[in-house]
């Protein structure tokens, strides 16, 4: 193979990452934008009303399974796997392994510490995992809208430490960050695919 076939197959493969990425991936994020934003302000509204706001976050694990589902979905209508997409997915995991891990280490501070100042911390912390994410995903697939959704995520992350004291309103903040950095994208993404058909 030459050099310049080297190349040709490297930006075929790039393509067709994104034409695949193009046809699912828009889904995924608003479907997720939606579930969390929804979370986040039932989370706000029964934190003011004293009741035991944090449990609602248990809509989490459907939506997990929703996914599962979603990501079949993609893979069968895939024409084929890409390395730029096994990246993609390895991101995302990491993700939502990270956000596990995270939950077992503050419950086992409280466990072991009867800390819950740790909580506190909880909506900035995802804030800046999913900045993260987002941002290596839109650099990944070269899609501004993700990226931006990155520096989205970590302005939501500051705007919470400036109103620390006020950990409701966390949620707030993120529901705020999760329209504009989760379903705007996905729905920029959605039509540029139907442009792209």
């Amino acid at each position: 193979m030459t050099e310049q076939e080297s190349l040709q197959l490297i930006t075929r493969m790039v393509q067709q990452a994104q034409n695949n990425f193009q046809k699912g991936a828009g889904n995924l994020m608003i479907f997720w934008g939606y579930l969390v934003a929804f979370t986040a302000l039932l989370n706000f509204v029964l934190a003011y009303l004293g009741n035991k706001s944090c449990l609602v976050w248990f809509l989490m694990i459907p939506g997990w399974l929703v996914t599962y589902f979603m990501l079949k979905k993609i893979d069968r209508t895939a024409m084929v796997k890409t390395h730029v997409e096994r990246i993609y997915n390895s991101i995302w995991a990491a993700f939502g392994i990270s956000i596990v891990i995270l939950q077992f280490v503050f419950w086992a501070m409280y466990y072991y510490f009867g800390a819950t100042v740790q909580f506190n911390m909880m909506a900035p912390v995802i804030l800046i995992f999913c900045g993260s994410s987002q941002f290596i995903s839109g650099m990944v697939y070269r899609f501004r809208p993700y990226t931006n959704g990155g520096y989205i995520f970590w302005l939501g992350a500051i705007v919470c430490l400036i109103i620390l004291p006020k950990v409701p309103f966390h949620f707030l903040v993120l529901t705020i960050c999760m329209v504009f950095a989760y379903i705007i994208p996905g729905l920029k993404l959605n039509k540029k695919a139907k442009e792209n058909v």
